[in-house]
């Protein structure tokens, strides 16, 4: 009954004004979470819940903002309590229910974090990522079998604009290590008018940026900036590539 009642409650404070304030300005500084995990069972890759954090956690903070979660338990239903709350005292609350396929403690877990990760995107306003949904409200499909023989995958072609934010990302994350600050990578936008990354539509401009940005660290590294002596090692990239790549 206590989760119902909590259900029923006012859902934000009696002014919302300097938190919408803050939360404008934040939001505007977030970029899409990172599709850091893969399904399994529908091939697909989504955000988890660290990764919705990493993007939203610094632009929030920056602007007195904070996300409290909480979770309740009523009948068949797990819900998760999400407020948003800002430093002048007004906040925002949402609640989100599910009934999960399964009542083992593993399963419950699954859920609440499935729970926690939508609830917060949807909070502060992150775009839909791809899930693994099933986990949390039915058991674990099986795949079929249809055929013993692997069937011949053709090459995805290459997205531009996808490789092009990657390697914006990896630029962003090397001049940070070698510089120890963001001021170089948005300085880089500014220039060519834009504020994020994913803005930029010329293509052109995208490899001229990705070229400027190339040369800058390069040069820092070279002449020593501030982690020059980090190892190739410590690069960012998941799959190993370094930041600048080699020139062809």
């Amino acid at each position: 009954m206590e989760t119902q009642e909590r259900l029923y409650e006012p859902m934000q404070s009696s002014d919302i004004g300097e938190l919408a304030a803050a939360l404008a300005k934040a939001q505007s500084e977030m970029e899409g979470a990172k599709k850091d995990a893969k399904n399994p069972f529908f091939k697909s890759d989504y955000a988890t819940l660290y990764s919705v954090w990493q993007a939203c956690r610094e632009p929030l903070t920056k602007n007195g903002l904070s996300i409290i979660q909480t979770t309740g338990n009523g009948g068949d239903k797990i819900t998760v309590f999400t407020i948003l709350a800002h430093s002048s005292g007004q906040w925002i609350k949402g609640a989100l229910s599910i009934k999960p396929g399964k009542t083992d403690p593993q399963s419950l877990g699954s859920c609440i974090t499935y729970l926690r990760r939508y609830a917060l995107a949807g909070m502060v306003g992150l775009s839909p990522l791809d899930d693994d949904a099933e986990a949390a409200m039915t058991d674990a499909r099986q795949p079929t079998k249809t055929s013993t023989k692997a069937p011949e995958s053709k090459p995805k072609p290459k997205d531009p604009m996808k490789e092009y934010l990657d390697s914006m990302a990896k630029a962003k994350a090397y001049l940070k290590q070698l510089t120890g600050s963001d001021d170089i990578y948005y300085s880089a936008l500014k220039y060519f008018d834009v504020n994020h990354a994913n803005e930029m539509k010329d293509m052109k401009k995208a490899q001229e940026l990705l070229k400027q940005l190339r040369t800058f660290a390069a040069e820092q590294k070279k002449g020593g900036g501030h982690e020059a002596d980090a190892k190739d090692s410590e690069s960012p990239g998941d799959d190993g590539e370094k930041f600048p790549p080699e020139e062809n």
